[in-house]
C-alpha cells in the first residue's frame, strides 16, 4: 500500500508586539541619557584640560556664568519662580519697577546680560533665538558689582523655593585673562560659595 506524505505547513508569522516594546524601551533609554545641545548667548571656547573635565548643563546645575573677553552674562537654568523672585528683589534693591509684561519678557529670556537699569531694552533679543545677541553684559567690578547682587538674590530665591543651595557653573573663554576670572570667583567666595563647576574642554588643543 502506497504511503502518502503529508505536507506540513509551517506558520512563519512573527509576533511583532514584543519587538516593538523592546525598540521603544531602547529609544526611551537613549533619549533619557542624551544631552541635547543648548543655545548659548556667547560663543565661548573653553580651555583644554587633560586631567580635569567638568560638564555643564547637568541636572543639578542651577546657574551658569558666561565669562567672555569683554562681558559677563548669567543664565538661570532653574524654574521661573526663582527667577521672578530674584528679579523682584533686584528691582527693589535698585529702585526700579517692572510691569507684568516686562516680567514675562524677562522670564522668557534665559540670559541676564545687561545692567539692571537697561535690562528692559534687551529682553526682546532672546525671543528670536537665531537673532544676534548684543547685550553689554552685567557689571561685575568692585565699584558696581551687579553680578554679586544677582547671584545673591538667585541663591536666596533658590533656597526659599527648593530649600537647597544654588549650584553654579562658570564657563569662561580660554582667551579671558585670569584677573577677570579671579574677579568672578571672588564674587562667589565673598558669599562663601566655594563649591562650583569650572567648565573645561576634555580635548587638549594641539600646540
Amino acid at each position: 500500500m502506497r504511503k502518502t506524505k503529508l505536507k506540513l505547513h509551517k506558520n512563519l508569522s512573527v509576533d511583532m508586539a514584543g519587538l516593538c516594546d523592546v525598540a521603544f524601551l531602547v529609544l526611551v533609554f537613549f533619549i533619557s541619557v542624551s544631552h541635547f545641545e543648548q543655545w548659548e548667548p556667547l560663543k565661548i571656547e573653553t580651555p583644554s584640560s587633560e586631567k580635569f573635565v567638568c560638564m555643564a548643563y547637568r541636572p543639578y546645575s542651577h546657574a551658569i556664568i558666561y565669562v567672555a573677553v569683554n562681558k559677563v552674562m548669567l543664565q538661570f537654568v532653574d524654574c521661573d519662580s526663582a527667577r521672578k523672585i530674584a528679579l523682584s528683589a533686584m528691582a527693589q534693591k535698585y529702585g526700579l519697577k517692572f510691569s507684568i509684561e516686562e516680567e514675562d519678557k524677562f522670564l522668557k529670556s534665559p540670559i541676564t546680560g545687561a545692567p539692571i537699569g537697561s535690562l528692559k531694552l534687551y529682553n526682546d533679543q532672546y525671543l528670536e533665538w537665531d537673532a544676534p545677541v548684543n547685550r553689554p553684559g552685567i557689571p561685575y567690578t568692585d565699584g558696581n558689582s551687579q553680578l554679586y547682587n544677582w547671584i545673591l538674590e538667585a541663591r536666596k530665591a533658590e533656597y526659599a523655593i527648593h530649600h537647597r543651595a544654588l549650584l553654579i557653573t562658570i564657563k569662561a573663554d580660554k582667551n579671558v585673562s585670569y584677573s577677570v576670572i579671579k574677579q568672578v570667583i571672588n564674587i562667589l567666595q565673598k558669599q562663601k560659595v566655594n563649591r562650583f563647576e569650572l567648565l573645561t574642554n576634555s580635548q587638549p588643543t594641539a600646540l
